[in-house]
């Protein structure tokens, strides 16, 4: 996946969202996701879908703190939201799952946190919500 088409679309979305370079990369974050990060932390950053739904992407200075609040473990990596449901990658697979539920059972979405980018970025280019807000 690259990452630049990713946050060309993202922007185009809304010119509100907002990345910035990073040289400062917690050791929290897993080693697929730095050169993202390093590229475009992403300082200000929500994507809305086509189900009106969005997603609200961590910043690197909150990313301890964000882990710490849905307390999933020291092998989750929570990297954003959706609706308030965390998005996380445990064993370099991408899951989310509903918080404040008693079930611990994740729902897989992406096999890697660049699947994860590339179907965010394929639901922004093809889209009829998205594509309408991006033209």
């Amino acid at each position: 996946m690259n990452f630049d088409d990713f946050v060309k679309s993202v922007v185009k979305q809304d010119d509100r969202n907002k990345f910035l370079k990073s040289a400062n990369i917690p050791k929290t974050v897993p080693k697929n996701c730095i050169e993202f990060y390093r590229k475009y932390d992403p300082v200000d950053v929500e994507v809305t879908l086509s189900d009106l739904t969005s997603v609200k992407f961590c910043t690197l200075s909150s990313i301890d703190e964000v882990n710490s609040i849905y307390e999933l473990g020291k092998d989750c990596f929570i990297f954003a939201t959706r609706e308030g449901d965390p998005i996380f990658i445990k064993g370099g697979h991408v899951y989310t799952w509903t918080h404040g539920s008693t079930n611990m059972n994740f729902d897989k979405i992406a096999e890697s946190f660049e699947k994860y980018i590339e179907l965010l970025y394929n639901e922004l280019e093809n889209s009829e919500i998205c594509k309408n807000s991006l033209d």
